[in-house]
């Protein structure tokens, strides 16, 4: 399967794959190889790139775009991604990010591929198909809207609705009302690395929003700054894992009567350069 930059955020993973996947099919392909074809001097430009220990020129990013045969449209995202990736400007890197997000593709998947887009695109889809799980919620479209923030039309309601059934994450029961099917929802595969990135960005300005309105006993906000190290983190991600499976078999083995639905989100990332450029 050919390597898409369009399924990437992160320039520097797409290179790697991309030098994987050649080294995979032709064994003589190296990291001098790619570097004639950029027409580049240092053979060692790559292996740094990818690493992180150095980035890209603006005129090495044409080189590196005609060594990798991108198409003009693949040119122009991989071009954007690269400034998207390196500029440490929030103005800049929320340009960039429109800008990737009109690049893409149209969405061209159908059935249930379609749907899964959708789910992750619009965040009030999750918390709709959670509302369903409470003892006061009413099928009501105003009703859902109008308790939904921010809120949204009653239209998208109706909508969000029908695509989470289509999606088997709701059913209706004997006497037609909505229900849950599934407790659990993973990330399917078909949803790209830009559009999880949307979806966790949304997520971020929610809880943005509920700091600045929603009351302290009724939220829950903490930080913490640690140093690790690069042994320890992988065995941190593995104690958050473990507690948001605890949470979750917490609230599957409640008694279910539900008063909210809320937001938990879990930050763990590196907050100095050192961790960025191994």
């Amino acid at each position: 399967m050919k390597i898409n930059v369009f399924d990437y955020s992160d320039y520097r993973l797409f290179l790697n794959d991309f030098f994987a996947d050649k080294k995979k099919s032709k064994s003589s392909f190296s990291a001098r190889a790619f570097s004639r074809a950029a027409g580049l001097k240092a053979p060692g430009y790559l292996g740094l790139v990818i690493r992180g220990t150095r980035n890209l020129s603006p005129a090495s990013i044409g080189a590196f775009a005609k060594a990798l045969k991108l198409s003009p449209k693949e040119t122009t995202y991989f071009k954007t991604l690269v400034l998207f990736n390196q500029t440490s400007i929030e103005a800049d890197k929320e340009e960039y990010y429109e800008r990737l997000q009109k690049l893409m593709p149209p969405i061209t998947a159908k059935g249930l591929e379609k749907f899964q887009y959708e789910y992750f695109h619009h965040p009030y889809f999750v918390v709709i198909r959670e509302m369903v799980a409470l003892p006061h919620f009413q099928e009501d479209h105003e009703w859902i809207a109008g308790r939904l923030s921010p809120v949204v039309k009653p239209a998208e309601v109706k909508h969000a609705i029908a695509v989470l059934l289509r999606l088997k994450l709701l059913e209706r029961d004997q006497s037609g009302k909505l229900k849950q099917k599934d407790s659990v929802v993973n990330t399917p595969a078909e949803v790209s690395s830009m559009e999880l990135i949307k979806h966790n960005r949304d997520l971020l300005l929610l809880a943005q929003r509920a700091l600045l309105t929603v009351p302290g006993p009724e939220r829950d906000y903490t930080t913490l700054t640690i140093p690790l190290t690069q042994k320890s983190f992988p065995k941190i991600k593995a104690i958050l894992q473990e507690c948001r499976d605890r949470i979750i078999d917490y609230v599957n083995q409640g008694e279910g009567d539900f008063h909210e639905v809320y937001q938990l989100n879990i930050q763990l990332f590196p907050a100095t350069a050192t961790g960025l450029l191994r």
